[in-house]
């Protein structure tokens, strides 16, 4: 099952994702790695497009990301 999930053919259930964090002592977050800082990257940059005026707050953001960043365990 999680190999699908790996090779992208398909992704966990919610159910799922909250087994799979406890069985491995983590958090749902840690659970997408790369994914998750990529799609935040992605959604950074498109509201620069949108938003152009709204840096400052893009700057913040990355800040939280930092500070609430998943641990490397």
């Amino acid at each position: 099952m999680i190999s699908r999930w790996e090779t992208g053919v398909c992704v966990p259930d919610t159910l799922n994702l909250f087994r799979l964090a406890v069985l491995y002592r983590t958090m749902v977050e840690a659970l997408f790695g790369e994914h998750l800082q990529q799609v935040r990257t992605e959604l950074t940059e498109k509201e620069q497009c949108y938003f152009p005026n709204s840096s400052e707050e893009a700057v913040s953001n990355q800040e939280r990301d930092r500070t609430f960043s998943t641990p490397s365990w």
